[in-house]
C-alpha cells in the first residue's frame, strides 16, 4: 500500500502529461491536493434554484478556466481546481476529449473512454463494482403517480437472464431537483416513441432482481444525463 505522500506524487507525475486529470468527488474539500491540469467532477446536488442550459454550463466552464489560469499565479494561497458536472463530463466524452478519470475510493485511473461503458450485450459478472458511466439508447416511461422507468434498447446478461435494463426516476426526486432539464414537463415530454441516448453513473454494476429485472440505482438526477438523438 502506497503512502500518502507517494501518491500524491504519483498523481502528480501522472498529470503533467497533456492529458487532463478528472478527481471524482462528492464535495470539494479543502484536503483536497491540488493538481496542476486536473479536474474534479462535482457529484452535489445544486443548491440554488437557478437552472442551467447549456450556453450556461459553457460559460460557467469558460469562467473556471479563466479562474484556474489566475489561481496559478497566487503562490501564497490554496489553488482550486475547476469542477464539472457529468453533464460537463459527458460532453467530454462525446467531443472525443483526451482526458484520464480518478476513481472514487479506490484510486484507480482511466482514460475516459475506458470510464464509459456502453450497453451492448455483455454479461454483468465482467463488470466492475467501481464508479462508471453507462450508456445507450434508451426510452422514458411514465407510471402515474410514482415516477419514470427509463429502459434501455439494449439488453444485459446475467447467466442465463437476458433482458434490458432499466432504472427507476422516483416523483419526488423529479420534485425536488432544481434543473429545469429534470422538470416534471420536460420529463413528460421524453415519454414519446423516440430514444434518447442516456447516460447513468452508477457506483456499483447493475443489480439483479426476482431473478426477472436488471437494474441500475439512481443516486440522484446530478447523476445522470440525456441528449436527444
Amino acid at each position: 500500500m502506497e503512502s500518502p505522500e507517494k501518491q500524491q506524487i504519483r498523481i502528480i507525475n501522472l498529470s503533467s502529461t497533456s492529458f487532463y486529470l478528472i478527481k471524482l468527488i462528492h464535495s470539494p474539500s479543502e484536503n483536497d491536493v491540488y493538481i496542476s491540469n486536473a479536474v474534479r467532477l462535482d457529484l452535489r446536488l445544486a443548491s440554488n434554484q437557478q437552472t442551467k442550459t447549456e450556453s450556461s454550463i459553457n460559460f460557467e466552464e469558460n469562467i473556471l478556466k479563466s479562474e484556474y489560469k489566475t489561481n496559478l499565479n497566487k503562490s501564497n494561497k490554496r489553488m482550486m481546481q475547476p469542477t464539472n458536472t457529468v453533464s460537463s463530463l459527458v460532453s467530454s466524452f462525446l467531443n472525443k476529449e483526451k482526458k484520464t478519470v480518478q476513481i472514487p475510493k479506490v484510486g484507480t485511473l482511466l482514460p475516459i473512454e475506458e470510464f464509459f461503458i456502453e450497453i451492448n450485450g455483455q454479461d454483468i459478472h465482467d463488470f466492475d463494482d467501481e464508479y462508471r458511466i453507462y450508456f445507450g439508447l434508451a426510452w422514458f416511461n411514465k407510471i402515474d403517480g410514482k415516477g419514470f422507468v427509463v429502459r434501455f434498447d439494449n439488453k444485459l446478461k446475467y447467466s442465463e437472464l437476458e433482458v434490458r435494463p432499466s432504472f427507476f426516476i422516483s416523483l419526488s426526486t423529479i420534485g425536488n431537483s432544481p434543473y429545469a432539464k429534470f422538470s416534471l414537463e420536460n420529463m413528460n415530454n421524453l415519454c414519446d416513441k423516440y430514444p434518447k441516448r442516456v447516460f447513468i453513473l452508477s457506483e456499483t454494476s447493475p443489480n439483479v432482481k426476482d431473478n426477472k429485472y436488471i437494474n441500475f440505482w439512481l443516486d440522484g438526477l446530478q447523476y445522470m444525463d440525456y441528449r436527444l438523438e
